[in-house]
This record gives structure tokens, sequence and C-alpha cells, in this order.
């Protein structure tokens, strides 16, 4: 029931990483037209469409294949000049793995 999310603005972070339910995040982020893309984007999509009406928008495809999206974003920092070594590269964790979390419940 909850949703990985972060809001940007002409390409700068607006609001950091979350992971939280998506009722609150659309009640915080219901300014102005927003795009979402991802799972939770077409997961919640009638959520979505319901609570920020023609503000909302659905990417397409909502759920793009994760490493070519990747890839474009690369080859636009690459020609922005940003070009990290590989090593420098590191996964962004929200939150700790479910596995984690249902093994400190137990």
């Amino acid at each position: 029931g909850e949703v990985y999310a972060a809001l940007y603005e002409d390409g700068r972070e607006a609001a950091p990483p979350v992971v939280q339910r998506p009722e609150p995040l659309l009640e915080e982020w219901g300014g102005g037209p927003i795009t979402f893309i991802g799972d939770g984007a077409e997961t919640y999509r009638d959520l979505i469409i319901a609570r920020l009406g023609e503000r909302a928008r659905i990417a397409v495809p909502a759920t793009p294949l994760l490493a070519g999206a990747i890839a474009g974003l690369a080859a636009i920092e690459a020609a922005r000049g940003a070009m990290p070594p590989p090593h420098a590269i590191r996964p962004l964790y929200v939150r700790r793995p479910d596995a984690e979390l249902a093994r400190d419940r137990a």
C-alpha cells in the first residue's frame, strides 16, 4: 500500500524520495500539473486522476523499461558533461528491504 516517490521540477529535486501511502502524497503534491511515472502510477492511476483531475498526467508508458530509462537519463547527463566513474554511482535505498522489516517484526 506504499509507493516510492520523489518530486522533481525542471530537473531538480523539489521533494526528497520517500516511501509513503499515495493518499497523503497526493494531498501534499496537489499543486500544479504533475506527471506520474512508474509502477505506482499504473497501480494508483484511478486514485491519482480522482484526486488531481486534469492536473494529473500519467506517463506513456507509465512503467517504462528501467534500463532504457536510466540509459536515456545518463545520455542526457553525459551530454551536459557529467560523467561520473562507474564506482561513484550508488543505488538510493529509501527504506530497509521488506525481508529486514519482516525479520524485525518476528
